[in-house]
């Protein structure tokens, strides 16, 4: 969490710091017209999607832990909640084999989590709901998860 919280920090600062200085230079004939001018529009447009982006990402995990939180997992979705991992997960230990996608999660999800973590949470999730609102549910990944 930490490290995250460093990030957006890294990222606040670096939306306020101010565009790098570049000559004009006219286009050379091997620049392809690839002038000072489009590479800073260039950088503006990255610049601004990344900051955009870290802000989005930090507000949809903020509603959806307001939304679904740890303890309404383990009180109303008891086996997924005792599906989870009760060590930590390092992504570097992920093994992943083609076809074969079952994966630990650890509770509650995080920023830092992995896809198939994600994945295999949502599954056992989704199907824990689907069997409490009597919903006959049948995935294709069924097999690549069990």
């Amino acid at each position: 969490m930490i490290r995250q919280h460093i990030f957006d920090l890294e990222i606040a600062q670096y939306d306020k710091m101010p565009i790098p200085d570049t000559a004009s230079k006219a286009p050379t004939p091997d620049s392809g017209g690839n002038t000072a001018s489009d590479q800073m529009k260039a950088y503006q447009s990255f610049k601004s999607a990344l900051t955009k982006s870290s802000r989005e990402l930090k507000d949809c995990w903020l509603v959806g832990n307001k939304g679904l939180t740890y303890d309404d997992i383990q009180v109303h979705f008891p086996q997924t909640y005792a599906l989870r991992s009760k060590k930590f997960i390092h992504p570097s230990t992920i093994n992943v084999k083609s076809g074969q996608f079952r994966q630990a999660y650890q509770l509650p999800l995080h920023r830092n989590s992995t896809m198939l973590e994600a994945v295999n949470f949502g599954y056992a999730f989704l199907l824990e709901w689907a069997a409490g609102e009597g919903i006959k549910f049948q995935s294709r990944l069924a097999e690549t998860l069990r």
